[in-house]
């Protein structure tokens, strides 16, 4: 799935200083990294992250826990979805 989800990233011309892989404190690496927003599945993670001020792309599949979207959530889908939210909200060009 990394190996796919950079992939993806770079055809479409999402650019990123670093990426972190199986990081077992990802509100620390957020703050320290000062990161704009981050991309995860895990509920557990999405809600201390959003509850830390810290937006989040919610990649929930269907039998995942169903998060209340707000300022610091949004949920996505697939990776289209996460496409075109980076896009119209970060100045992202083609």
């Amino acid at each position: 799935m990394k190996d796919d989800a950079i992939r993806l990233l770079e055809e479409n011309n999402v650019e990123f200083d670093k990426y972190y892989w199986k990081v077992d404190d990802k509100l620390e690496v957020c703050k320290n990294e000062n990161v704009d927003i981050m991309i995860d599945d895990d509920w557990r993670i999405i809600k201390k992250l959003a509850d830390n001020k810290i937006k989040v792309l919610y990649f929930r599949d269907t039998n995942l826990v169903k998060l209340e979207e707000n300022p610091y959530i949004k949920e996505v889908n697939n990776w289209g979805d996460i496409y075109r939210y980076i896009k119209n909200n970060y100045n992202v060009k083609n």
